[in-house]
């Protein structure tokens, strides 16, 4: 989003983020980088990974199947 500074882009393969660039906002740094490294099969999220209509964070710990 150019007019609020920030920009988010995510590479996936067999339904896992394996690389995220985020710039702009740190706040799911954390939680993105936790998808990563556990492969997590994120397929039925779609846009709203980007879009901020997922909680990360409860995505990361397992809290949302």
């Amino acid at each position: 989003d150019q007019a609020s500074g920030i920009y988010k882009r995510l590479a996936l393969h067999d339904s896992a983020i394996v690389g995220a660039i985020l710039m702009g906002e740190v706040e799911d740094v954390r939680w993105m980088q936790a998808l990563i490294d556990d492969k997590r099969d994120v397929s039925g999220f779609g846009s709203r990974l980007l879009e901020g209509g997922v909680d990360l964070k409860a995505l990361a710990q397992g809290k949302i199947p």
